[in-house]
C-alpha cells in the first residue's frame, strides 16, 4: 500500500470517489484492491523466475548427464535434445513476466529515441517554425531534439539501474561458482 500511495495521488480526500473526504471510499477501496493485485503479481513473478531458474539446473544436468553417456558409453541419451528444446522454451517464457516491463520499456523508448532523431534532424533541415504569441518565430527542431536527448538519457539510466542490480546480485553472493 505505501509503495502505491508513494507514487499515485491521493484519491481519497475530495476526489470523485469519495465527497465526504478522509481517507475512506471507492478510491481508498481501489488502492488496497490495487495493492494486493500487485503484491499477488509480484508472488506470482517471483515463483515464475525461481521455476525458471530451478529448470536451468534441470536442463544442466540433462547436458552433463548426455555428455557423460556419450564418454563413457558412446550413445546420446534419448530424447536429451528434445527435453532441453522444451526446457528452454519454458525458461524463456517463464522469467519474460519479470523481465517484460524493463525490456519493453526500453525498446519503446528506443523507438521512440529513433524516430524522434528522423524528425528533429528533418525540422532542422527545412527550418520549421511555429509562430509564437504575437510575431515571435519559433524553431521547432530545439523541442524536437528534446525528445531524443530524454528518452537516450532514460535509457542510460536504465543501463545504470540494470547494472546496479547486477551488482547487487553478485554481491549478495547468489552466483557464486
Amino acid at each position: 500500500m505505501k509503495l502505491l500511495t508513494k507514487y499515485l495521488p491521493p484519491l481519497g480526500i475530495l476526489s470523485p470517489f469519495n465527497e465526504r473526504g478522509g481517507d475512506k471510499g471507492l478510491g481508498h477501496l481501489f488502492l488496497r484492491g490495487l495493492s494486493r493485485v500487485v503484491k499477488v503479481s509480484q508472488m506470482v513473478m517471483f515463483w515464475l523466475n525461481m521455476g525458471s531458474a530451478a529448470l536451468i539446473a534441470v536442463l544442466g544436468l540433462i547436458t552433463i548427464s548426455d555428455v557423460i553417456r556419450r564418454t563413457l558409453m558412446g550413445r546420446a541419451l534419448v530424447g536429451a535434445v528434445e527435453i532441453t528444446e522444451f526446457l528452454m522454451v519454458a525458461i524463456v517464457f517463464l522469467a519474460i513476466p519479470y523481465t517484460q516491463v524493463l525490456l519493453l520499456g526500453a525498446c519503446f523508448l528506443t523507438i521512440v529515441m529513433w524516430q524522434g532523431i528522423w524528425d528533429a534532424l528533418q525540422a532542422w533541415r527545412i527550418g520549421e517554425y511555429k509562430f509564437g504569441p504575437g510575431t515571435v518565430r519559433l524553431y521547432a527542431w530545439p523541442a524536437r531534439f528534446m525528445v531524443p536527448f530524454g528518452c537516450f538519457w532514460f535509457l542510460i539510466q536504465l543501463g545504470i539501474d540494470i547494472g546496479r542490480q547486477i551488482q547487487l546480485l553478485l554481491s549478495d553472493g547468489l552466483c557464486d561458482k
